[in-house]
């Protein structure tokens, strides 16, 4: 079972599936490409290790998810239904939720990020149980 910060993801994951919202945990990190990856490979298995130290010192990962450092763990889109000269037409919120188990600290990139998105108009902030993040939905324009 997960523990911590994880299982606090897992709950809000589900307990936000209730809502008309597009959401998903956010992976961040870094890989590299299987073809950059074999030659590597061959020359270890070779015993070529001048080669090999040459070809792992130009290896460089491919990066997945928002290259963004503090970049928030739950992403998505929220709808939001606009007033007068948009009544009725939705409209998609970019939506980032930094999760923090209780105690947990806020990261400076973390924080800065957050800023970002909602200085660009999306929805943004910190959930450190279902409810926090509950109340991102539910009043998403302050």
């Amino acid at each position: 079972m997960a523990t911590g910060e994880t299982q606090v993801v897992h709950d809000i994951l589900k307990r936000l599936s209730k809502f008309r919202v597009f959401m998903m945990k956010h992976v961040r990190g870094g890989f590299y490409p299987i073809a950059t990856v074999k030659p590597l490979i061959g020359a270890v298995l070779n015993e070529n290790w001048s080669k090999a130290a040459e070809i792992a010192k130009n290896m460089r990962p491919l990066q997945a998810g928002l290259s963004m450092p503090g970049s928030s763990d739950i992403i998505g889109i929220l709808p939001v239904v606009v007033t007068q000269e948009m009544v009725g037409k939705t409209v998609g919120l970019f939506f980032a939720c930094e999760v923090k188990k209780e105690g947990g600290v806020q990261g400076e990139d973390q924080i800065r990020f957050n800023d970002m998105v909602k200085k660009y108009g999306g929805v943004a902030g910190f959930a450190f149980n279902v409810e926090d993040a509950e109340n991102l939905i539910k009043h998403p324009i302050p």
